[in-house]
């Protein structure tokens, strides 16, 4: 159950990714509005809301527009029960294929999105047994995510080494 929610998470985002045309972006943002991989920094492009369920409860920031290869992502979801909204949330890993509470969200990050094979690199989700908080603020009707360094690990486990994640991820 858990790989089956992972995949469609990946998919959702993948179909974003195809699908976005170059009128949603309104710039990169610079390095105030991206994320990071270990070393790595990627600067948001362009942003997208999708839903899971009947409400909008996720947000993917990707770091290119759609018909290239090596994209990135980093997507966010909310509870079905409350959407994206302000507040503090936990940052949780997923767990039998289960959406997040009402103050917790999930996070996973894909490097390296072929668009000719529709598969990443490399899926990073964090790792279990963290207490970490991430800070939401609504401007304007868009969110403003803030997440502190998190470890996150490559999924499927054993594909990789550990690393971390950090980003600030602003609705565009």
């Amino acid at each position: 159950m858990k790989n089956v929610f992972k995949i469609s998470v990946l998919a959702i985002a993948a179909f974003f990714m195809v699908n976005c045309s170059d009128d949603d972006s309104s710039g990169g943002g610079g390095s105030a509005n991206g994320w990071s991989v270990g070393s790595t920094n990627y600067t948001t492009s362009i942003t997208q809301r999708f839903a899971t369920g009947s409400i909008e409860n996720a947000i993917t920031a990707i770091d290119a527009t759609g018909g290239q290869t090596n994209l990135n992502t980093a997507i966010v979801i909310f509870s079905e029960e409350t959407g994206i909204a302000a507040g503090t949330y936990r940052i949780i890993t997923e767990t039998d294929g289960q959406l997040p509470d009402a103050n917790e969200i999930m996070i996973s990050a894909g490097t390296n999105y072929d668009e000719a094979t529709g598969e990443y690199g490399t899926s990073y989700y964090p790792v279990s047994g963290q207490t970490v908080d991430a800070t939401v603020t609504i401007t304007g009707g868009k969110a403003k995510i803030v997440i502190p360094q998190i470890n996150v690990t490559p999924i499927p486990l054993g594909s990789g080494t550990a690393t971390t994640f950090s980003g600030t991820i602003i609705e565009q």
